[in-house]
């Protein structure tokens, strides 16, 4: 199998390291590096990971498809529904996949979360506190809501399985005066009997990325980067493999809900796409 990367910034560097570990070749392209191919369309592969600016997918992903090559894209695909459903409809006609890095679907805890709210083990969930700060490196291609927020929309558009909510509300600012699109964002969501509420940015005090799941029987609480689950003081941590390490197996070997995967990123985006500034 003949795999392509393309973009070797930050996260390039993070997959192409487990790309590595997993015993893979991997031909690496970034204009910017003295090695390596300069332009993606030079590149003859099979399969190809996508990780570059959110502003250049559309435009990469679509080269890719059109010439019959798998796509790994980083998350978000792009900024609209629109264009999403444009990829899909190109990934179709020419018989190839399109997957979306949304790696917290792939995240042990995550799944577990989601098994605990569909067995009702705990009660109904009543409401979902998601914190993502102090996280960088800041953009300048998409705001944090689409660079942060879209983790926790794609977690609990995983857990309640594509259900879309009633209602979105984003509001969107700049914490720092120097930043050129919105550094945070508050984002409220109604799934009816659930209500969950984001805050994200890359600008904090400290790095927080704690969730509280309400349930009707207790209270939820993980933190990943510490390793945490514990509902009611019970840990409930799940080891196993790194969630981008089980998404990457995933996309080579094409063990995924490819209809789940598209609805999921079709859905996200268009929570995504109501925004207002203050």
């Amino acid at each position: 199998m003949r795999i392509g990367l393309v973009g070797f910034g930050y996260w390039g560097k993070i997959v192409w390291n487990n790309l590595n570990d997993m015993g893979y070749e991997v031909t690496i392209c970034d204009p910017f590096l003295h090695f390596g191919i300069k332009d993606y369309r030079d590149l003859d592969v099979d399969c190809v990971f996508v990780l570059t600016p959110v502003d250049s997918h559309y435009e990469v992903c679509s080269h890719f498809l059109n010439k019959g090559v798998h796509v790994f894209c980083e998350k978000p695909l792009v900024t609209t529904s629109d264009q999403a459903v444009r990829l899909y409809r190109k990934a179709k006609q020419n018989n190839v996949c399109l997957f979306v890095d949304w790696i917290f679907t792939f995240n042990n805890q995550v799944n577990l979360i989601k098994k605990l709210v569909e067995d009702k083990k705990y009660g109904n969930l009543k409401s979902v506190t998601m914190n993502r700060l102090n996280l960088g490196p800041e953009r300048k291609d998409v705001s944090a809501k689409y660079d942060l927020a879209c983790h926790d929309v794609s977690i609990v558009s995983h857990i309640f399985n594509n259900k879309a909510p009633n209602k979105a509300h984003w509001l969107g600012y700049k914490r720092k005066k120097t930043s050129t699109v919105n550094d945070s964002c508050f984002g409220f969501l109604n799934f009816g009997q659930t209500m969950v509420q984001i805050n994200t940015s890359w600008h904090y005090g400290k790095k927080d990325r704690t969730c509280i799941f309400e349930f009707e029987k207790g209270f939820l609480y993980w933190e990943d980067a510490e390793q945490k689950l514990e509902i009611n003081g019970k840990s409930l941590w799940k080891d196993g493999p790194s969630p981008l390490e089980n998404s990457i197996k995933a996309f080579l070997k094409k063990g995924y809900d490819h209809k789940h995967q598209e609805k999921l990123t079709i859905n996200v985006l268009k929570v995504l796409e109501n925004e207002n500034t203050f």
